[in-house]
């Protein structure tokens, strides 16, 4: 019986290079799918970062374009990693910022991956994850296969809610407006006619740069640090699940006044989606 020959080759530069644009077009398509609400392009997101940013065969690609063309790893602003204090139920960090006070300027991917943007405490303990986990994890799990398990710190970050979905979409969404950037700016240093692509850095009219919930003498306490496009539009920001099994919800509603709603939860709910009466007055958000 002939056998054929399997036996890979090489790829040219020109070959590479091509490979590469393919892989970011498909980033910046996805980006555009999830910026017109189609939120479970989320894990197909999550692949092609992991191809283009964590460690593993085919992977690396970020990395393997630096060396193959020889330039120097690009640097970016990020939020400091998440708040991981002792009375911290959940918080979120290391996310593109423009806050030149607390920003802190890493290298893309080595020191961005290492970074931690995702901390939660529950019944199941305490979870610390980097931006490699993240990323990794969601590839994993949803993205490139239909796996019989999920990690916790995933279905964990699913009951935090950001405007109309989940936080772990809104991270992998602003991970991937990051990753085009620094994939269009490589591009242009080995091809001065290549047009790059511009994503903004709010997601639905938002942008949280770090976030942390807190449980502390009884009392639920929220800190974020959030920008928005335009203040009078309405549309909720946030969602958060409390301890005592109720739904914390901060909106927007006309006239730019915050809005904080608050409701009976089971934790199988789709809680980016939930809606209920407001229990406070409204209050100036500007």
């Amino acid at each position: 019986m002939r056998m054929s020959n399997r036996t890979p080759r090489a790829l040219s530069e020109s070959e590479f290079l091509y490979r590469f644009r393919t892989v970011v077009k498909r980033l910046d398509t996805h980006l555009k799918l999830i910026d017109s609400g189609q939120y479970h392009m989320r894990d197909d997101l999550a692949t092609i970062l992991r191809t283009l940013l964590t460690r593993g065969k085919g992977d690396d690609g970020i990395r393997r374009f630096l060396t193959r063309f020889s330039l120097k790893p690009p640097k970016r602003d990020i939020s400091p990693s998440a708040n991981d204090g002792s009375k911290v139920v959940f918080a979120i960090g290391a996310l593109p910022s423009t806050e030149k006070e607390t920003a802190q300027s890493v290298t893309v991917p080595n020191q961005l991956m290492h970074a931690v943007p995702l901390f939660i405490r529950s019944k199941a303990g305490t979870h610390h994850a980097t931006w490699e986990n993240v990323v990794t994890d969601y590839g994993n799990t949803f993205g490139a296969h239909i796996s019989t398990t999920v990690p916790v710190i995933l279905d964990d970050v699913h009951f935090y809610g950001l405007s109309e979905t989940d936080f772990g979409t809104y991270m992998l969404r602003s991970l991937g407006v990051l990753a085009s950037s620094v994939c269009h700016e490589l591009i242009l240093q080995v091809d001065s006619s290549h047009i790059a692509v511009d994503h903004s850095v709010y997601f639905d009219g938002s942008q949280i740069i770090a976030a942390e919930y807190i449980f502390e003498d009884g009392k639920d306490i929220l800190n974020a640090s959030i920008r928005r496009e335009n203040w009078k539009k309405e549309g909720a920001i946030m969602s958060i699940p409390s301890t005592e099994g109720k739904q914390i919800v901060f909106s927007i509603i006309d006239g730019g006044k915050l809005r904080l709603n608050i409701t009976s939860v089971r934790l199988n709910s789709d809680m980016s989606k939930s809606k209920g009466s407001p229990i406070s007055r409204p209050v100036s958000s500007e």
